[in-house]
Order: structure tokens, then C-alpha cells, then sequence
């Protein structure tokens, strides 16, 4: 399975080299998978309680805003090295170990546990594959996530790996290039052409795309 934390969080469930789409194409949307019922925030879809409101970018800079008003020297932090106050900011802080920032990652390293585990819970994959502009900070994550998702598997399951995507930020655009290549391959061979779509784009098959880690 793929998860992207970037400044919302989706997902995409792989089988044998193939995205599995679900009856209306949104298989995989863990973002919106609830991971808090105890006053839970508002998420961007309508809902409340969905992991895309406690761990996403968006969601980070927004309890970087709330966590300054309640402690203005934290605020200062981010003035001193000059740097923006988003998640962006937060997690070069959280890296110079000022404690209010690590907090707020180990906060969402929770979350993500909670959500991935529900995840594997239901569907055991072989390995979740974690990816997007929030995950570039997985040295602060994977560690939390490691730690707390033993609370939310059910036995049997703990020995799934979580790991980095080996494709770095451009995974997005090697996907897209990789579902335009399947469509129109699927295409031609519905045309009777039986058009193989190989080397298609910088050397790479649509199936090395795919096989990609």
C-alpha cells in the first residue's frame, strides 16, 4: 500500500503491478479513514475525526498557529532561524530538537500509526509505502509510527513493514506518467492494435514505472 502526507493524505492499494481502483476509482482513501472521537476537528471533507485533519501539512501549520498564541517563545523559534511557520518550518525545529515542534510530530507520528494500522488491519499488505512533502521528514516519524502502531494491530500483523518511498517527491509524476502509459496501452489493445508500451518515457517501461519501490 502507498500513502502520500503532503498537504492532504491519500493512498493506493497496489496488486501485482496494478492500482486497485474500487467501484468508484477512490479505493485507498486513508486520509479520511477517523482516528479521533474525543472532540474531533473538522476535516476538509464535511467530516470530523479523519486523519487528513490531524497529519497532514495543512494540518501541522495549523496547530503550529494554535500552538504559538498559547506560547509566544515557540513563535520566537521560528523568527530566530528565519524560518515559516508551517510544517516545513516545524520539522526543521522539531530536527534542531526544540521541544514544542517534536511534540507536534510525535503527536501525528500517533495519528499516522492509528490510521496506517487500520489500514493493514483490514487489508495485510506486504509492505505500506510512505511518500509526499510531509514524509520527507520520516526520521521524525517512522520512529513514533513504529512505536505506537503495536497499539492499534491486531495480532499477527506487527511484522508489516512501513518504509520510505525509494522514488523521493517525484513518485507523484512517475505515477501519472505511469496511468497515462496503462491507459493508453489498454486503448490500443482494445483498438486491435496490440501496441506494447514499452521505453515510453526516459527509458522506462510502463512496468518498471509500476514495479518501482
Amino acid at each position: 500500500m502507498w500513502i502520500t502526507v503532503s498537504t492532504g493524505i491519500g493512498g493506493a492499494i497496489v496488486q501485482n503491478g496494478q492500482v486497485i481502483r474500487g467501484n468508484n476509482n477512490l479505493a485507498g482513501e486513508i486520509g479520511h479513514v477517523k482516528v479521533e472521537y474525543t472532540k474531533p476537528k473538522k476535516c476538509t471533507c464535511g467530516e470530523r475525526g479523519c486523519l487528513e485533519a490531524y497529519a497532514s501539512g495543512t494540518a501541522i501549520s495549523k496547530t503550529v498557529k494554535e500552538r504559538i498564541k498559547q506560547n509566544a517563545v515557540f513563535g520566537q523559534e521560528f523568527e530566530k532561524y528565519g524560518l515559516q511557520t508551517d510544517a516545513k518550518g516545524c520539522a526543521a525545529l522539531a530536527e534542531l530538537g526544540i521541544e514544542d515542534a517534536r511534540s507536534i510530530y510525535e503527536r501525528m507520528g500517533d495519528y499516522l500509526a492509528r490510521g496506517i494500522a487500520a489500514a493493514i488491519n483490514l487489508l495485510n499488505p506486504q509492505v505500506v509505502i510512505l511518500g509526499g512533502g510531509v514524509a520527507k521528514s520520516i526520521d521524525l516519524l517512522l520512529p513514533v509510527i513504529n512505536m505506537n502502531i503495536h497499539n492499534y494491530f491486531v495480532e499477527g500483523l506487527v511484522e508489516t513493514p512501513i518504509m520510505q518511498t525509494a522514488l523521493g517527491y517525484e513518485a507523484a509524476l512517475l505515477g501519472a506518467t505511469a496511468l497515462v502509459l496503462e491507459n493508453r496501452q489498454c486503448r490500443a489493445e482494445k483498438a486491435g492494435k496490440g501496441i506494447i508500451m514499452k521505453n515510453a518515457w526516459h527509458g522506462c517501461s510502463r512496468a518498471d514505472i509500476c514495479h518501482a519501490p
